[in-house]
């Protein structure tokens, strides 16, 4: 086989030339059409989105509206929740207040089983055990002494016992006067 060139040099590299400038304007050509068509789907989307929003359907009015009785309903259900939190929070009652202020005044011989507090009544009661009656007497003192509470009750046959004494003392109280309060 025989390959004859009959093209002169320059010639040959012309040709190749014109072959790479028609491929590389065909691939613009393509590109330019790709970046069109997406810019073009983008600013439809844009129109349909907007034209949606601003001329809100029928379908879209009436759930608009239903959702906004449910909103009302939402809004009213928590108003009354926070009603009634607002009610506890205005009754509610400091005890911790009281059995701090309390306690502190109870010697180490003495064990308490049951401590109550009556809020409305503003009574006090204590049950337990003084393991001598000299515990007894210094809790008796403690008791009298707090400028909080009044009339401390102490039964005398309690008084009476020396060791293990079974205590059950009713006092009242001014939480008003509590140290803490």
């Amino acid at each position: 086989m025989l390959n004859i060139n009959l093209l002169a040099e320059n010639s040959k590299q012309r040709i190749k030339n014109q072959r790479l400038f028609y491929l590389l304007l065909e691939a613009e050509i393509y590109i330019f059409l790709i970046i069109a068509g997406v810019g073009l789907s983008f600013f439809m989307a844009e129109k349909i989105l907007s034209d949606a929003k601003n001329k809100p359907g029928q379908e879209t009015s009436v759930a608009i509206r239903e959702s906004g009785v449910d909103n009302n309903s939402r809004v009213k259900d928590i108003n009354a929740r926070l009603a009634a939190v607002a009610q506890i929070q205005a009754e509610f009652v400091p005890y911790s207040r009281y059995v701090e202020d309390i306690t502190n005044l109870i010697p180490a011989g003495v064990i308490l089983s049951r401590l109550y507090i009556n809020d409305s009544s503003k009574t006090v009661g204590m049950i337990g055990l003084a393991l001598k009656q000299s515990d007894l007497q210094r809790l008796k003192k403690n008791l009298k002494e707090a400028p909080f509470l009044t009339d401390v009750n102490i039964p005398v046959q309690q008084e009476i016992k020396k060791d293990n004494i079974e205590i059950d003392i009713q006092m009242k109280f001014d939480p008003t006067k509590l140290p803490s309060f």
